[in-house]
């Protein structure tokens, strides 16, 4: 287990990486990267790119994920055939 995959987070949106870029005048576009986790059955990664400041994202994807991408635990339960208990 790593920082990022952290059952504690669970329901939140864990940032992994953040870049920024000039962008039109004086406008920024940042693009994040975040593991994704509704509860501890499923997972995903996502990103999102935001531009000149504004809280709403321009562009937005996600993809289910199995394990995390740092260190490899695995995160998505439901995908193993496993039941709650």
């Amino acid at each position: 287990m790593c920082k990022w995959c952290r059952d504690e987070d669970v329901g939140d949106e864990v940032i992994l990486k953040s870049a920024e870029s000039p962008f039109c005048l004086d406008a920024k576009a940042v693009l994040n990267l975040a593991i994704c986790r509704s509860d501890k059955w499923s997972a995903g990664i996502g990103a999102w790119v935001t531009i000149g400041g504004r809280q709403e994202p321009l562009l937005i994807t996600e993809r289910k994920i199995n394990y995390c991408p740092n260190c490899g635990r695995r995160l998505s339960l439901r995908e193993a055939g496993r039941e709650v208990q």
